[in-house]
């Protein structure tokens, strides 16, 4: 009988029978794999895969000391927060700004320290504790006035290197020949289905837990990044039992950097507290299904369908990765594919292997939390 995913086909264990592997890799089952089947395949064309990312001008900040009273006119942002959210024509083309229930007009600014004008349409003045939201509305225009000055971030060019997994089997002939049990009708199928399953479950790992790096020139080996090295900005320390505060702020997180929080990767038992935890929020009504199999999601108002709970075998028991999957890819350089090596006296060789790296965009649209106690 056939068994056909989306990744791959293969067909009864026969020494007739040839295998094909198609774009991706074969399933071992979902808890084994998840992520070769959430995510989306791509091919690249180089041994070092690169992205464009772009970034839009941020549209708030944060009071960095505070405002006592209601008649002082200067204020102090976030570190940094002047140069990159406020024009350096504000003078001119004066900003909008809203801090709590008080609007005000930025009208200059040196460094991170703004020239405002308190009360800005007859808003009532107040004091403002350090740490408030400092929303940036919108920039003035000026009639018959020069163009104002262009504003804009730089790209950036996030790379990733491509790794080459692979496993040789040698089968002799004495092996091809024997009478073998457990339903096994050739032996060197039965190692190709072994080295495939193999070669899913090293790839898996090192999607969560490789590191990028070269040794060497070109003509040595290349390791790729996976999730735990490529998730920087929200990444947590944590310790204690897992509960909804860690959660919610990494979905918020996610959020706020323009994300869609869709599944939380964790070790089973994590999956189980996380299901606990949110047992009035299960989505009941809404199957979502990875490879068949029905797993639990949670309701947020933030996401923008439930978010999965996915166990995974090979995440550590004490962490979880939380992940917008639609900004993640597995791209592929050569698809796992099988070719015969030349046979050395009385056996049958062959080499299985491919290329594969990770694309992570927006890489603060993403979440890595670890430290629980269990």
């Amino acid at each position: 009988m056939a068994i056909i995913t989306d990744l791959m086909q293969t067909y009864d264990q026969a020494d007739t029978n040839d295998y094909t592997i198609a774009e991706g890799i074969h399933m071992l089952s979902p808890t084994d794999t998840p992520l070769q089947l959430l995510l989306p395949k791509i091919q690249v064309g180089s041994v070092k895969a690169e992205w464009i990312e772009d970034e839009l001008t941020g549209y708030k900040s944060n009071l960095a000391s505070t405002l006592a009273n209601t008649t002082s006119t200067q204020i102090l942002i976030n570190t940094g927060d002047g140069a990159d959210k406020f024009p350096e024509d504000v003078d001119t083309y004066n900003v909008v700004i809203r801090i709590d229930q008080e609007y005000m007009l930025v009208t200059g600014k040196s460094g991170d320290d703004l020239t405002v004008t308190r009360g800005y349409g007859d808003t009532q003045k107040s004091t403002h504790a350090s740490g408030s939201i400092v929303h940036i509305v919108s920039q003035m225009e000026v009639e018959g006035a020069e163009a104002k000055r262009s504003m804009a971030r730089e790209r950036t060019r996030p790379g990733n290197y491509v790794q080459t997994f692979s496993r040789t089997l040698e089968v002799s002939g004495v092996q091809e020949a024997v009478k073998k049990l457990g339903g096994i009708t050739s032996e060197i199928d039965y190692q190709i289905m072994q080295v495939m399953r193999q070669l899913a479950l090293e790839l898996e790992k090192t999607i969560i837990m490789g590191v990028k790096a070269q040794a060497g020139n070109s003509s040595s080996f290349r390791t790729m990044s996976g999730l735990w090295s490529m998730i920087v900005t929200n990444r947590t320390v944590d310790s204690g039992s897992i509960d909804t505060e860690a959660i919610e702020t990494d979905i918020k997180a996610i959020w706020d950097a323009g994300g869609v929080p869709r599944a939380i990767i964790t070790s089973g038992s994590l999956a189980q507290d996380i299901s606990n935890i949110y047992s009035d929020r299960i989505r009941t009504d809404v199957q979502t299904a990875i490879g068949g199999v029905n797993i639990n999601s949670i309701v947020n108002p933030l996401g923008e369908g439930p978010i999965a709970i996915i166990p995974h075998r090979m995440v550590a028991d004490n962490e979880y990765y939380m992940l917008d999957t639609a900004r993640i890819s597995l791209g592929y350089l050569r698809p796992f594919h099988m070719r015969e090596l030349s046979s050395d006296g009385d056996a049958d060789k062959r080499w299985i292997g491919g290329d594969y790296t990770v694309e992570l965009m927006n890489e603060k649209a993403h979440a890595y939390r670890y430290g629980f106690d269990v």
